[in-house]
């Protein structure tokens, strides 16, 4: 994870522009969403920096021919940790945290939420492998595949470590008790109940059918929350749904129960993000402090004195 830090100029995700509607929740069997919405229907547009073009997602810019991934050579052969991607096109691409790729010298897991500007230099993205028996000699094509679930995306973003990666896939295989030599975990990702299906049909159709001023989603099963996803911008927040409205619905089926809205806990969680600048400010200083990690378990994406993206674990 990377995080850029400079002063905060202004408050942009806070109170003041978004609200949270905890009286219009949409709800399936075990996982309710809590809308988060723009006061403004121009969001923060007023505010966050402009980007020169187009915001498309990594599985689309992969799928047209848009981006070139590669794997990072050092002096002793292929970085485990590191890809290099080219942005040879005219958009920016939104890179999420928990994109998988499977391809290369062996399946990955992004490490980080970022821009890649346009036509810029090769940007050198944290990355986690994701089948821990496999190298090839040959590189293949790399190919997106979805999502990681809540729970390994957890253990990358607290601990950072590869190693921790590795426990929490083989962790998931012995829950369903499977074996392997290798552990892969888009093995393990791609065998989805068919109850999943049901779920992303509902809360697909949720947000079709709603307008346009999502700034972003809580997720609650049983008394528990699953995490939030916040972004400075609707066009961000449409293109990012998709993909992390999995992880939700698995967290859901697999951990999950009835959904019970405790109102009090929920807001003390959100307190610690949009309550005001001053909070922000401080959450900014404690991420460079821990170099982007720690224990409140925090990701932000931070350009040109504006947060474009919050993500937070419970």
């Amino acid at each position: 994870m990377t995080v850029c830090f400079q002063q905060v100029v202004q408050a942009q995700l806070t109170y003041e522009t978004v609200w949270v509607q905890y009286d219009s929740a949409w709800t399936y069997k075990d996982l309710q969403l809590i809308p988060l919405r723009f006061k403004s229907p121009d969001g923060l547009k007023a505010t966050v920096p402009v980007l020169n073009g187009k915001l498309i997602s990594l599985p689309e810019a992969i799928q047209k021919g848009k981006v070139r991934i590669r794997e990072v050579q050092d002096s002793r052969g292929a970085s485990v940790n590191t890809l290099e991607i080219f942005n040879h096109s005219k958009d920016n691409i939104l890179l999420n945290s928990g994109d998988l790729l499977a391809g290369g010298k062996q399946d990955r897991m992004i490490g980080e939420t970022r821009i890649l500007s346009p036509g810029k230099a090769a940007s050198y993205v944290d990355v986690f492998c994701v089948e821990k028996g496999r190298w090839d000699d040959k590189q293949t094509a790399f190919k997106h595949k979805g999502t990681a679930d809540i729970s390994l995306k957890k253990v990358m973003d607290k601990t950072g470590r590869q190693s921790h990666v590795w426990k929490e896939i083989e962790r998931q295989f012995m829950a369903v008790r499977k074996n392997s030599e290798v552990w892969p975990y888009l093995q393990l990702h791609s065998a989805k109940p068919i109850a999943d299906s049901f779920y992303l049909r509902y809360f697909m159709d949720k947000y079709r059918n709603s307008d346009s001023l999502f700034a972003g989603f809580i997720a609650i099963t049983k008394q528990r929350i699953i995490s939030c996803e916040l972004f400075s911008s609707t066009d961000m927040t449409t293109i990012a749904y998709p993909f992390f409205l999995p992880g939700f619905i698995n967290d859901a089926v697999r951990e999950g129960g009835i959904p019970v809205q405790q109102q009090e806990k929920i807001t003390l969680f959100m307190d610690q993000l949009l309550l005001d600048e001053h909070t922000q400010e401080a959450l900014l200083q404690v991420m460079v402090k821990y170099t982007g990690r720690e224990p409140g378990l925090f990701t932000l994406l931070f350009m040109e004195n504006s947060i474009l993206v919050i993500i937070k674990f419970a």
